[in-house]
């Protein structure tokens, strides 16, 4: 589950833009690409085994990523509050509620990264990956509570051409008087 890519987020503005360098996933997959950044092995069990430098670049870009997604939902709690829509404020307020456990998470993660052994570290590595990923998913509800279209699906529209209608009702009828039925039984 942490080792799957995030998704890239449209909503990204010039003030909470993305980190330099792009979004990471756990693995160090750039979220737009499938190459990879750095030598990894993938053991048996799919735990990610890199050397300290390496982890530790990661958890910093981890946690560019989180506190840029944070500060982007602040913003939006701000345009919340501005535009005075107590529904759009109480959704973004939820998602910030959420953030802020998974943001201690990773924290804790982070300052346990560096006593920690070879062995706990991916395991470490793995719990800061997936409140990253967290935070990430809680960014885009908070964009979805303002109202901002996510990448997931595209966008879609509605369209619908009908044929034309030669005979319009509305207009009156333009020929000669139209004949009764004929009787449902022969017996009468």
């Amino acid at each position: 589950m942490g080792l799957l890519a995030l998704g890239g987020g449209a909503t990204a503005t010039l003030v909470y833009g993305d980190p330099l360098g792009g979004w990471l996933s756990p693995n160090g997959v750039s979220g737009g690409s499938t190459a990879s950044t750095g030598t990894a092995s993938v053991g048996v069990t799919g735990s990610v085994s890199l050397s300290l430098v390496e982890l530790q670049t990661r958890v910093r870009m981890l946690h560019e990523q989180t506190r840029a997604d944070a500060r982007h939902i602040q913003h939006l709690q701000q345009l919340a509050r501005k535009e005075k829509d107590v529904i759009k404020l109480n959704c973004v307020n939820d998602k910030l509620v959420q953030v802020k456990p998974q943001m201690n998470i990773a924290d804790t993660g982070e300052a346990e990264l560096e006593s920690a052994r070879d062995a706990e570290r991916p395991a470490i590595f793995e719990t800061i990956s997936v409140a990253a990923e967290s935070v990430r998913r809680l960014r885009e509800e908070a964009d979805q509570c303002i109202g901002e279209p996510t990448t997931s699906g595209g966008e879609t529209s509605n369209s619908f051409t009908g044929p034309t209608i030669p005979d319009d009702p509305s207009k009156g009828f333009g020929g000669t008087q139209i004949e009764p039925p004929g009787y449902a039984s022969p017996f009468n």
